[in-house]
């Protein structure tokens, strides 16, 4: 199965699970890093 990300490129299913897992994460660890 394929989804369309943002920027029009196909992408499996599951890579783009792991990249929006993985921005997520880091916009976290930024937000903490910014609260401290």
């Amino acid at each position: 199965m394929n989804i369309r990300t943002a920027n029009g490129l196909p992408v499996s299913l599951g890579a783009a699970i792991k990249k929006e897992f993985a921005w997520i994460v880091d916009v976290k660890n930024v937000a903490l890093k910014s609260a401290s």
